[in-house]
């Protein structure tokens, strides 16, 4: 027996490293044009020529897309659902999180909101419409403790919705910050994304088994950091975004056949209490770093940037009811979105700036007012040559 499996996995191991020969006709000829293009100067003006023809035509299929896609919405649009079963909404002390859990109450949805703190419990209690449950989304033993009370209250419906909000933000270099810095940020905003998934998958299921015209839902909110390539001192914040963009369109995959919808919702700045500290937050990095990191960057530009950090903030953010009324339609709308950004900047500023050249995108961002302030040990007082 283990000699005929032996030989059946030489067999398959055969068949699959040996191509026939027209495959490797067509590898051969497309491995020799990507070494064509990759080669110096031919590869830059493949890539501008690229961008040249794009240019051209694709105002023509863009003004298409935007008629036809206008047409299916006005024709496709079904309304809002009515409650249908628990949602559960974690990072509710503040901000997107409570105001969600508030709007969706109001509208009669059976709502869990989870926090972190007891005053955030608290503030829940003497609203009386939202069941709040302290959790902390980094501990396993937290998130199934939750789930548990969940499922005992729900034994045939299970969980509908499934809203991951908690976050964490703090500006830092890489220079500044040590690695506890960046594992906390993916501990919370990314990691926590996976382990409520984990825990909330059978009850997701089981809802949308139990509503045979429903499909039950998760709402990751991953941030408009999630789609930009990067922002400077948002390094850790930008790359635990990215990872929960990039693992939100896995899981929508995978949980496609299941019935359970998933939905990244991307909201830029907005008066959150996320937003508000990150002025003595700098301060207290300077205050911390060594005495050489500190001569080469000086207190002055540490300043410039906590001022710039904090003024920046209070000018270019939005309203947090903005983000809360996308997040209440994304749970309870008929047609499903699996993606909504929110916050004006970001439709119609960033989403066109991330379809140009990244040597033009390098140089938007090099003159945004946090980036070109020079730290005082800078090699070069001037603007840098290389973009």
């Amino acid at each position: 027996m283990e000699e005929t499996l032996g030989a059946t996995a030489a067999t398959i191991h055969g068949a699959l490293s040996k191509p026939d020969g027209k495959t490797a006709r067509k590898e051969t000829l497309l491995s020799q044009l990507n070494s064509f293009l990759s080669a110096d100067y031919v590869s830059d003006w493949a890539y501008y020529g690229f961008w040249f023809v794009f240019w051209l035509f694709m105002p023509y299929v863009v003004l298409g897309g935007i008629v036809f896609m206008a047409l299916y919405d006005a024709v496709t649009c079904k309304g809002n659902r009515k409650p249908v079963g628990p949602v559960l909404i974690t990072g509710c002390d503040s901000g997107f999180g409570r105001g969600l859990a508030l709007a969706l109450s109001e509208l009669g949805w059976n709502v869990y909101a989870t926090c972190m703190t007891t005053d955030g419990v608290h503030y829940f209690a003497k609203n009386g419409k939202v069941t709040a449950l302290r959790m902390d989304v980094t501990k396993e033993e937290d998130v199934r403790a939750v789930m548990a009370k969940v499922d005992a209250a729900h034994p045939k419906e299970g969980l509908y919705a499934l809203v991951n909000n908690a976050g964490v933000d703090r500006f830092g270099t890489t220079d500044w910050c040590d690695v506890e810095h960046y594992r906390w940020h993916m501990e919370i905003n990314f990691f926590g994304h996976v382990r409520m998934v984990k825990e909330a998958l059978p009850l997701l299921k089981r809802a949308a088994r139990h509503n045979d015209y429903h499909s039950s839902r998760i709402l990751n909110i991953t941030s408009f950091s999630g789609l930009l390539s990067g922002l400077f001192m948002k390094s850790a914040y930008g790359a635990s975004k990215h990872a929960a963009e990039s693992w939100s369109n896995s899981l929508r995959m995978e949980l496609r056949h299941f019935g359970i919808q998933v939905c990244q919702v991307n909201p830029v700045w907005h008066r959150t209490e996320i937003a508000h500290s990150q002025r003595d937050h700098l301060v207290r990095i300077y205050e911390s770093l060594s005495g050489d990191l500190q001569a080469d960057y000086g207190k002055e530009y540490f300043l410039k940037l906590a001022d710039a950090a904090y003024s920046g903030r209070q000018r270019h953010t939005w309203e947090p009811e903005n983000v809360v009324k996308a997040l209440v339609s994304a749970v309870t709308a008929e047609r499903h979105r699996p993606q909504r950004v929110v916050g004006m900047d970001a439709t119609f500023y960033m989403v066109p700036v991330m379809m140009l050249p990244r040597r033009i995108i390098n140089m938007i961002y090099d003159r945004w007012a946090l980036a070109a302030a020079i730290p005082a040990g800078a090699l070069s007082k001037g603007s840098p040559t290389q973009v």
